[in-house]
């Protein structure tokens, strides 16, 4: 494995769907995507990650569905 990326500092960052990823703390976040506070190796980085993912689906599909009132 690379040296320099064995040493890399990560961040654990969440989209606005609520889902959990990982990215080098030196780049700039894609759009949509938000720093949560844990900063670290990968390998940290991937157990925080892990530890506050949710479910893999779109936040939509995840929500109850609505239930109509009667008109």
């Amino acid at each position: 494995m690379d040296e320099q990326v064995e040493h890399e500092s990560y961040q654990v960052v969440r989209n606005d769907e609520e889902q959990h990823s990982i990215w080098p703390e030196q780049r700039p976040l894609p759009d949509g995507w938000h720093q949560v506070g844990f900063v670290g190796g990968k390998d940290a980085c991937l157990a925080q990650g892990v530890a506050n993912a949710r479910p893999l689906a779109p936040l939509p599909e995840r929500s109850p569905p609505r239930t109509r009132s009667p008109a």
